[in-house]
């Protein structure tokens, strides 16, 4: 897979979708996003409904950034939000629904 730099871009494929490729990848880096419709109003945790502009995920497999600059043997999972206090509350609140808590650091892009 070194061989050549392959970009897929595919939308509205189900989360198990992931899986397949992420095992076909074996050692290799690559990343998977998904937009979503937009984050919800969580009103227990102070935080608004954020627009879809804001809202998705990033998966980058095999590597602990963006662009699988940085190899590494497990994945590393980037949510996008609009930036400030309300991104990291965000942040923690989806880590807290699946019981674990932020590792990495807050980055601000203008990608």
């Amino acid at each position: 897979m070194a061989c050549l730099p392959i970009k897929v871009f595919d939308w509205c494929r189900p989360l198990d979708r992931a899986e397949p490729f992420i095992a076909a990848l074996a050692d290799s880096a690559a990343a998977v996003r998904w937009d979503l419709d937009a984050w919800p109003e969580v009103p227990e945790a102070g935080l608004d409904a954020v627009s879809q502009k804001f809202a998705h995920l990033t998966l980058s497999v095999n590597s602990r950034d963006l662009f699988q600059d940085e190899p590494s043997q497990d994945h590393t999972v980037y949510v996008h939000t609009r930036g400030g206090d309300a991104h990291t509350a965000r942040v923690a609140w989806l880590a807290a629904c699946i019981g674990s808590t932020p590792t990495g650091r807050v980055e601000s892009s203008s990608l």
